[in-house]
């Protein structure tokens, strides 16, 4: 099944009012308001609704019935099973229980944080024979990191950056799903990177193709054999600058809130520091961004961390996130030429990767300061 097979079918204005208000507990939805956001495999639609009054509902929520609020309604692709959204929505009312702002779901009419809704309900137009997971998430109000002008990007709002990722994966050590934990994420959690092998041959670049298979040897010679001292967790599997959203003021610039959480596994530690490093480095415009990313990784390592031995694989770690990238981005551009999600990052990954694989491993290391960094756990 293709991703354009198992996506779910866009949705009405109409369709929605009727799930909102049918489904959930929303009294008056605002038409002029609702839009669908960009996403990779899923839809998301943002909305402005009043819910009724808490007295009438099921669910405890914090009682702002009355006016309107910013939420999305989410239609989860086929790829994720009923158990593995229960997981998902899960993962985001425990960070939420401990403090950590982040998308959180609302419970439906009959007290559940998601419905399974069959397609010929969402779309009157089509052939939808499967049911689809639906869930309203609320809203998290602030700046797409990814939208900050390149002078807000400072050391210290980087390291901030890197200490907010290790908070999250800290406040989730305690935490265990069996559906995340059973879940196999063929496409983008590194563990399976042997994977990406059946979509190297089908790029059109030599070039790529060369670079594919280098970072494909590296990653079988030096960190398959180091996988069994690593640490293991529920990740976010995702971090970066479109998931990470701050709050800006007159003299700061500060992170508020996480969201999109339909990449969260149970992976290395290690993976989701790789993540957040790749995609820091392809958001950044600087010449130098190879070393902006040192106070990430710094802010990260005092917040969480992580072995001198997990540190030495960093490196092609991050060559496997900037490889799937390239790789996984052209096959998704060749299959859904509709679907713009990634078409922003291919570039840049491919730029990235070859300029890593020109440098030596020890002078990329001295760039991140990987060779002194030591947690200081303030």
């Amino acid at each position: 099944m293709s991703g354009a097979e198992r996506r779910p079918p866009s949705v009405s204005f109409e369709t929605a009012l009727r799930i909102l208000r049918g489904t959930f507990h929303f009294e008056d939805v605002l038409q002029s308001s609702f839009k669908e956001l960009p996403c990779y495999d899923d839809r998301h639609f943002y909305f402005e609704g009043r819910l009724i009054p808490t007295a009438q509902r099921r669910d405890t929520d914090d009682g702002t019935a009355g006016k309107f609020e910013r939420f999305v309604l989410r239609t989860s692709n086929l790829m994720f099973p009923a158990g593995l959204v229960e997981g998902l929505n899960a993962v985001m009312l425990h960070l939420s229980s401990r403090g950590i702002n982040c998308s959180r779901p609302i419970a439906s009419r009959v007290g559940r944080y998601m419905e399974m809704i069959p397609g010929k309900e969402i779309s009157q137009t089509g052939h939808y024979p499967q049911e689809y997971p639906v869930r309203v998430l609320r809203f998290v109000s602030g700046t797409l990191m990814s939208e900050l002008d390149a002078e807000c990007l400072t050391p210290t709002f980087l390291y901030s950056v890197g200490r907010f990722a290790g908070k999250v994966d800290a406040t989730l050590q305690d935490f265990s799903h069996p559906a995340i934990e059973d879940f196999v994420n063929e496409c983008w959690d590194l563990q399976h990177f042997s994977c990406l092998k059946k979509y190297i041959s089908s790029l059109s670049e030599k070039k790529k193709i060369a670079m594919a298979n280098s970072v494909m040897k590296l990653y079988e010679e030096k960190i398959e054999p180091m996988l069994p001292s690593m640490k293991k967790g529920v990740i976010h599997g995702d971090l970066n600058g479109k998931n990470i959203i701050v709050q800006q003021s007159e003299n700061s610039t500060a992170i508020v809130g996480l969201i999109d959480f339909g990449d969260c596994v149970h992976s290395y530690y290690l993976f989701e520091l790789a993540i957040l490093v790749a995609h820091t480095m392809m958001s950044l415009s600087h010449n130098n961004r190879m070393e902006l990313v040192a106070p990430v990784i710094k802010g990260y390592i005092d917040e969480f961390p992580l072995t001198q031995e997990e540190l030495q694989c960093l490196y092609y770690a991050v060559l496997a996130i900037l490889c799937t990238t390239g790789v996984k981005g052209e096959h998704v551009y060749a299959t859904e030429p509709e679907n713009m999600h990634m078409q922003h990052y291919i570039p840049h990954a491919w730029k990235l990767l070859s300029q890593l694989l020109h440098m030596s491993k020890d002078s990329v290391e001295a760039l991140w300061n990987i060779t002194t960094v030591e947690p200081c756990f303030v």
